[in-house]
C-alpha cells in the first residue's frame, strides 16, 4: 500500500493509493512552507500534527519551536513504521511518548488525554497534515472527534477549576499534611471477575440481590454518595472512589468512620480521611500542585487527568485493569 519513492530533491517521499503523502519535487520546502503558514502562534507550549508522515513536518516543527513538545499522530501504521526506520539513530529522532500509532494498546483518546493537560491546553496548536487526511479520511474523521472530545473534557474541567482552584489547593495542602500513609491500591485475587462500580442511581437498589449473592466473586468499587446504602446493606466497599472537593462529598463518607474503608482519592478531594480512619491510595490528577507534593514525598500515583465527574474517573482506573469487565450500577 505505501511505496517509497524518491522526489526531485533526491529525497524520499511515499506513494499512497497513487496520492503523494509529501511533495514529489522538494518536501523539505514544502514542511518549512507548510510549518510557517499553519503555526502562527509565536511560541507554543505545544504542537500537535494529527497525519504525521514520514519526519519532513516533525524536523520543520523541532526547529521552528525549540522550545515546544511535538506531539505526533499517525493515521496509517505502514506510515508509522516508515517514519520510526528512517528516524532510528537519529538525532532528530521523536522521544519515547510523542507519538502515537493504530498499533499501539491506547486509544488515541486515551493518549492525548496522557500527552496534553487542561493548563498546557492555551499553548496547544494543532495542526493536520492534509495529504494525510485526503488519503485516510477514517482516521482523520476519528482524530478528530477525539480531540473535540478532549477540548469538552478540558473545558468542564476548567470550569469546575476556576469555580473551586481555591479549595482544590487548600485540600492538596491539607491532604498532603494529614495522610500518614499511602496504601496500594486494593486489589483481589487474580481472577476476580468483575469491577463494579456502585452510584446512588436506582438501578443500584434494584442490582442490590446481585451483589449480595456474588459479593465475594466481584471487586466493589463505590461512589461517596452510594456508600451509606451499600452499609446499610452489609456491603463493605473494596475501595471508595473520591475526587469532589467539596464538604459534602466528605460527608457521605461519615457513615464509614472506624470501618477500615479504603479511599481512592487525589490530593485535592475533600480532606479529613484521618477523622474516619480511612486508608488512602492517591490518584495523581498531573497538576503542577500534585507534581511537586508527590515528587518531595517520593510518592507514585498513577497519573490519571481530572475528567470533571468521580463516576469518569472511576470508570478509567478501572478500565485500566486490562481484560477485566466493568459494570456501573446506579449511574
Amino acid at each position: 500500500m505505501l511505496e517509497i519513492v524518491s522526489s526531485r530533491s533526491g529525497q524520499p517521499t511515499a506513494l499512497i493509493k497513487g496520492t503523494h503523502l509529501h511533495s514529489p519535487y522538494d518536501p523539505e520546502k514544502e514542511a518549512r512552507r507548510f510549518v510557517a503558514e499553519s503555526i502562527k502562534q509565536p511560541n507554543p507550549s505545544t504542537v500537535l500534527l494529527l497525519g504525521a508522515g514520514l519526519g519532513y513536518l516533525y524536523r520543520e516543527m523541532r526547529r521552528s519551536f525549540p522550545n515546544a513538545a511535538v506531539v505526533l499522530v499517525f493515521y496509517h501504521q505502514a506510515v508509522w513504521e516508515s517514519f520510526a526506520a528512517a528516524a532510528a539513530g537519529a538525532a532528530a529522532a521523536a522521544p519515547p511518548g510523542t507519538f502515537w500509532h493504530p498499533g499501539r494498546k491506547d486509544s488515541l483518546l486515551q493518549f492525548l488525554r496522557s500527552r496534553i493537560h487542561e493548563l498546557e491546553a492555551e499553548g496547544l496548536a494543532v495542526v493536520e497534515w492534509p495529504a494525510s487526511a485526503g488519503v485516510f479520511p477514517e482516521a482523520s474523521l476519528r482524530a478528530n472527534q477525539a480531540l473535540h472530545q478532549l477540548y469538552r473534557e478540558i473545558r468542564g474541567t476548567l470550569v469546575t477549576t476556576a469555580a473551586l482552584g481555591r479549595r482544590w489547593l487548600k485540600n492538596s495542602l491539607a491532604n498532603f499534611l494529614g495522610i500518614e500513609k499511602v496504601y496500594p491500591p486494593p486489589r483481589k485475587a487474580p481472577g476476580t471477575d468483575p469491577i463494579v462500580i456502585a452510584a446512588s442511581g436506582p438501578s443500584l437498589q434494584e442490582g442490590i440481590g446481585f451483589l449480595s449473592a456474588y459479593r465475594s466473586s466481584i471487586e466493589l468499587w463505590a461512589l461517596p454518595s452510594s456508600l451509606n446504602f451499600l452499609l446499610s446493606q452489609g456491603l463493605l466497599p473494596d475501595s471508595v472512589v473520591l475526587t469532589d472537593p467539596g464538604y459534602y462529598a466528605f460527608d457521605h463518607l461519615r457513615c464509614a468512620r472506624d470501618q477500615g474503608v479504603h479511599l481512592t482519592m487525589p490530593l485535592s478531594a475533600a480532606s479529613g480521611s484521618w477523622r474516619i480512619s480511612a486508608r488512602v491510595s492517591l490518584v495523581n490528577q498531573d497538576t503542577p500542585v500534585e507534581r511537586t507534593l508527590l515528587g518531595r514525598a517520593g510518592v507514585a500515583a498513577p497519573v490519571l487527568p481530572a475528567q470533571g465527574t468521580v463516576a469518569a474517573t472511576a470508570l478509567l482506573l478501572a478500565l485500566a485493569r486490562e481484560q477485566t469487565p466493568v459494570i456501573f450500577m446506579g449511574l
